[in-house]
């Protein structure tokens, strides 16, 4: 058996294969002696190439790409409309319940719930609702981004050419982590891949539930 000199799915970093794909110089799916004959090592290429197109398909992965990065806004759209009606009916109870205490006598409570939800729209969209108007302006902003999102997403064919990078940072943004890409091999990159799937999956869902 040939010695191992062309890169597997093993010791190929993400780094490496975005400076293959981006450079399209077959010195970088080498680990040693890039000085040797492509056509001495060509059944080498054939087997990386053939792995890593099984794992990552470009077709598939494009498509991916696009739906979640397409899901992932939906969500945000999703979760701010919740809670710009939960932060509507809060403050109508709030206010109601509020009188009622007052007439009574009682003490009046801070809404732990509110808070909560005025603190999850300030993580989210950078908006400290204070003010009623400030309740307005968290309105308009989801009124852009649902304008937004049917700009970025019209009912037509994707296009194709997603870079490894681009699936990288997708990927890392679906799981929150932040990964050392310049010494995550092909295959860890191929498990993160498969839990964004995964959770990906389970966010369309629960969007459908809705």
């Amino acid at each position: 058996m040939l010695f191992q000199i062309i890169h597997t799915l093993q010791s190929m970093t993400v780094r490496q294969y975005a400076q293959y794909e981006r450079e399209k110089d077959f010195k970088y799916l080498f680990i040693r002696w890039n000085w040797i004959p492509i056509w001495v090592v060509r059944k080498q290429i054939e087997l990386f190439t053939e792995s890593f197109n099984k794992v990552f398909s470009p077709d598939q992965s494009g498509e991916l790409y696009r739906n979640i990065d397409k899901l992932l806004f939906q969500n945000k759209l999703t979760i701010m409309q919740a809670l710009f009606d939960a932060i509507r009916l809060h403050l109508t109870q709030k206010v109601e319940i509020d009188l009622l205490k007052q007439k009574l006598k009682l003490k009046v409570e801070p809404d732990l719930a509110l808070l909560e939800y005025l603190n999850q729209v300030t993580d989210i969209c950078g908006i400290e609702i204070k003010t009623l108007e400030d309740v307005n302006v968290f309105r308009d902003q989801i009124e852009q981004s649902i304008d937004k999102f049917i700009e970025m997403f019209p009912n037509k064919k994707p296009t194709k050419g997603v870079t490894i990078m681009e699936l990288f940072y997708l990927y890392c943004s679906v799981m929150e982590v932040n990964p050392d890409y310049t010494d995550m091999r092909l295959t860890e990159f191929a498990e993160l891949k498969h839990q964004a799937e995964e959770k990906s999956k389970r966010m369309q869902e629960q969007l459908n539930k809705k």
